[in-house]
């Protein structure tokens, strides 16, 4: 027990017993009575009665600091007043006074030094590192601020070494010929500072008393009076006493799978569940969740039965390129194609995406929803023409098998790429883990489909009547637009910020099985040669998305009778 503790429980006991004491006094036999040990006691505590403390118990070492001051006229009005303020402090026997020029260094730094480099603001902090240095009580500051002439304004502070705070401020205002007022009421502020030190024991000690008064009357049995009668009132206070009733309060530790088994197993026990109209699984949830019971019927419930809208932002990469090959040649004439090659595929790419989806939560753990996307996309096209010519020179009717590529063609030119716009969509099933309350694996499998940019060229429509105007000339022969489509695998997490709001992470991988993903011309070109080939196409697409969900009403577990839980059940 604490030299506090001590005294606030003998001086209450005392109190307590002096009713006692004048009622028996009569019986009292004085030799019964330690009074040396009672002395004893008194004298090891720090408890101090008004009426006893001294001069001698007022007795501290101060620091003073330069006062400061915003203008020359009153910087120089702080000199004086602080050469003022010391020597009259001086001259009192209970104040010890200590200047800048008598501290230790700080850090290797010149005490003076190292106050006048302290940085606007920081005042107080530089006060109480020279003070705790120097090993003082108090350190005593002000600023000046000359008002009129002749007249001016002291901000006095005064810093508790030992507490590290600002213990006392005030101001007070001079006129010339009244100095001799700041010393005075300094050392009222100090005398009544460390008075309220002293007494705050006394003080400790009368409130615990008064507690203890007050449960000794709030007492209804004799029993109770005795037990009040060994409480320790003095260190209960404020956040104590919250505390120890909260402590007191029973603690549910759940239900274990071997007291469940007891409960059904026993013949005449009552079981909890069927009162409350749940399942024995949502029951043993129930109880080991530690939460009240309409809070868990909607965590339990998790997202069934709600209305989800997302919306995400993220990267795309992959399938998302369109490449197209294409090129002719004529008769030596130029009057009619006689052979053509062409192929088109899906190519790699990367690029920013953003999308949206809603859909409804089926069960507790298992939404479905329908969404699309948009990115931007990379078409490479390369094209190239020429004529033919025969093996004898002038002859331009000899057979197509003996013609051969003009020496004058110029070769393919290079790949030329255009940026055009993206979509994609999907239909997902989405499971997720709600044994984790918060953070919660997901994984979702459904469908997605790509729709990429058209090269597609009607032959029976002027190019500049097609809306939108094709890409590729109608002397090229073109495919039909490509829509990919294929299954979508997506790991993700999901951080539920309550009820209607959640933050997710997801990674979207799509599975291209569109065969017309790689097309070409049904047959090899005969007359063209060195044509490059369709080459590989990527498998598909992966996303990273990050997003947000809104989700609106909702319902919760409704108690029943019986029934069986829903096939996801078991993961809590």
């Amino acid at each position: 027990m604490s030299v506090r503790m001590r005294a606030g429980l003998s001086l209450a006991f005392f109190l307590l017993a002096m009713p006692l004491a004048s009622a028996q006094v009569d019986d009292l036999d004085l030799d019964d009575v330690d009074l040396d040990e009672y002395e004893d006691d008194r004298a090891e505590s720090d408890l101090r009665l008004p009426e006893e403390i001294t001069e001698e118990d007022l007795v501290q070492t101060v620091l003073v600091v330069p006062l400061k001051g915003e203008t020359a006229e009153s910087t120089g009005v702080g000199v004086l007043l602080e050469g003022f303020l010391r020597g009259s402090l001086e001259d009192q026997d209970r104040f010890t006074v200590v200047g800048l020029e008598e501290c230790p260094q700080v850090e290797d730094i010149d005490a003076e030094l190292y106050y006048e480099g302290c940085p606007a603001g920081d005042e107080l902090g530089c006060q109480f590192v020279i003070g705790e240095v120097a090993d003082v009580d108090r350190v005593i500051s002000g600023r000046v601020t000359v008002r009129s002439e002749g007249r001016y304004r002291i901000i006095v502070t005064i810093l508790n070494v030992a507490h590290a705070d600002l213990e006392f401020e005030y101001a007070l205002d001079l006129a010339e010929g009244e100095e001799d007022l700041l010393p005075r009421t300094v050392e009222l502020a100090l005398d009544r500072l460390r008075r309220e030190e002293l007494l705050s024991p006394y003080r400790d000690a009368l409130e615990a008393d008064q507690d203890r008064r007050e449960a000794v009357e709030a007492a209804q049995t004799e029993e109770e009076r005795r037990l009040v009668a060994r409480m320790e009132f003095d260190d209960l206070r404020g956040d104590e006493l919250e505390r120890a009733a909260a402590d007191a309060k029973p603690v549910d530790r759940g239900i274990t799978e071997e007291e469940m088994e007891e409960i059904k197993s026993s013949e005449g026990v009552a079981r909890e569940w069927d009162d409350m109209g749940i399942s024995e699984r949502q029951y043993f949830s129930y109880k080991n969740s530690g939460l009240e019971f309409d809070k868990w019927k909607w965590r339990w419930s998790g997202h069934r039965l709600q209305l989800l809208a997302s919306v995400y932002v993220g990267f795309i990469g992959g399938s998302t390129g369109l490449k197209y090959y294409g090129g002719y040649l004529l008769d030596p004439g130029l009057q009619s194609t006689v052979d053509s090659y062409s192929w088109q595929r899906v190519d790699q790419g990367q690029s920013f995406t953003i999308g949206f989806s809603g859909g409804i939560g089926l069960l507790r753990n298992l939404d479905i929803e329908a969404g699309a996307w948009w990115s931007r996309s990379n078409v490479s096209v390369r094209l190239f023409s020429g004529d033919t010519q025969c093996p004898t020179p002038g002859d331009l009717a000899c057979p197509v098998d003996q013609l051969s590529p003009s020496d004058d063609n110029h070769p393919p030119g290079p790949w030329a790429d255009k940026q055009v716009d993206l979509f994609g969509g999907e239909v997902m099933l989405r499971f997720f883990v709600l044994t984790m309350p918060i953070v919660r694996p997901t994984i979702g499998a459904g469908l997605q489909w790509i729709l990429y940019p058209s090269l597609y060229n009607d032959p029976d429509v002027p190019d500049p009547q097609e809306q939108p105007e094709p890409a590729v000339a109608d002397s090229f022969q073109t495919f039909s637009r490509l829509i990919d489509f294929g299954l979508q695998l997506e790991p993700g997490v999901q951080i539920d910020i309550g009820k209607h709001l959640g933050i997710f992470v997801r990674v979207p991988i799509g599975i291209g099985m569109n065969p017309a993903r790689k097309q070409q011309t049904a047959e090899a070109p005969s007359i063209i040669s060195n044509a490059d080939e369709v080459g590989n196409v990527p498998f598909g697409t992966v996303r990273v998305v990050i997003g947000v969900q809104g989700r609106l009403l909702g319902l919760p577990v409704q108690p029943k009778t019986g029934g069986a839980d829903d096939v996801l059940d078991e993961d809590e």
